[in-house]
């Protein structure tokens, strides 16, 4: 649907309901004091969907034994924390994994901390995992989501009411295609910026794994090697197996779908992850990246040349197209199932104005 049908469908009371949703799980968790009260809660997909979630948050603060409980069993969580370069400001993730799960089955679980301020009644929700076999799901898809807090710049109100979108449609997972929050447009407060998307999507992505893609706008001065930091502190996700270059691209497989989240990019202009495949000096390493994320890592003068194997201007250059998921016959994924490779490339606006919404079986 388009963002405009979104619109009309809601009215004025739908979008105010769902922005007022959001800013009570905000104010939820803010303290005079910081402290370990979890806050922007999302899950990912583990290695294995069927039997695996990773459930991570933030905190205002230093959280004091931050763990997940699902019935009788506790699980500790790892901390993460990473200091915003141009701020200055320390930011505080913690990202609990949890395995030994049945498949297709929903699971309660509750997020807390020593010093969490709702130790009383703490956060709680539900999640499914994947089917194990062939079974029917449904997904969801889109990007450029920003925030519904518009003093951030391309945030914009009806940021809130594409999360409500997402949830109304009830997904297995939901698939978020590069430009998260546009928090490297607003670099002196580039850890707020964050906060309000991440309070934002846990509406949904508390009960759901929110599968992230890299895109260019998760680039930010000064925050790691590639300017990940932020991004790679809030999301831990499904291993690609090459090593220092962990979750910048990843695959997944949920039933008989298998996805793969990479770069992809216009002519010299690449964006996320398939940007860097020619920094991995290993050339096994690198073929197997190039797999991964969907694309051949060629070089030529040190970069990564566009799909076509040519550069523009050059005869027979191919101009890559919109970076619409689509669904694509590999090498490897069983007969009989289909994969699907998402990505964001620069300018792809209709993934910003659209909510799609995919059953396979």
């Amino acid at each position: 649907m388009s963002r405009r049908q979104v619109l009309a469908g809601a009215g004025g009371t739908g979008l105010l309901a769902a922005t007022d949703s959001t800013a009570r799980a905000a104010t939820r968790t803010r303290r005079s004091r910081p402290d370990g009260t979890p806050e922007q809660i999302h899950l990912t997909w583990g290695d294995h969907p069927a039997t695996s979630v990773v459930v991570s948050w933030a905190s205002p603060g230093q959280a004091a034994r931050p763990r997940v409980r699902i019935g009788q069993r506790v699980i500790s969580a790892d901390a993460r924390p990473y200091t915003d370069r141009i701020s200055g400001e320390t930011v505080w993730t913690y990202h609990a994994r949890v395995g030994g799960l049945r498949p297709g089955a929903t699971y309660a679980y509750a997020v807390t901390a020593d010093n969490d301020g709702n130790a009383a009644d703490p956060f709680s929700a539900t999640f499914r995992t994947a089917p194990a076999g062939r079974a029917p799901f449904r997904f969801t898809s889109f990007g450029d989501l920003a925030t519904p807090n518009t003093a951030w710049v391309l945030s914009y109100g009806q940021s809130a009411y594409a999360v409500e979108a997402v949830e109304s449609f009830q997904p297995l997972f939901h698939l978020l295609n590069g430009d998260l929050c546009y928090a490297n447009l607003n670099p002196a407060v580039q850890p707020e910026v964050w906060r309000d998307f991440g309070n934002n999507n846990q509406t949904s992505a508390a009960n759901r794994p929110w599968m992230p893609c890299l895109g260019n706008h998760e680039v930010e001065f000064y925050n790691g090697p590639q300017g990940f930091a932020s991004y790679l502190a809030r999301y831990t996700l499904p291993d690609n197996r090459v090593p220092g270059f962990g979750g910048r691209w990843y695959a997944f497989r949920t039933g008989r779908l298998r996805a793969r989240a990479g770069g992809r990019g216009r002519g010299r202009r690449l964006v996320g992850p398939a940007r860097h495949l020619h920094r991995i000096r290993d050339r096994g390493l690198r073929r197997r990246a190039g797999r991964l994320c969907g694309r051949r890592a060629r070089q030529h003068q040190g970069h990564p040349l566009p799909r076509g194997g040519r550069r523009p201007g050059q005869p027979g250059h191919r101009r890559q197209g919109r970076a619409h998921p689509r669904l694509h016959r590999v090498r490897d994924v069983p007969a009989g199932a289909a994969a699907l490779i998402v990505g964001a490339s620069p300018g792809s606006g209709d993934l910003r104005d659209t909510v799609g919404s995919w059953t396979f079986s």
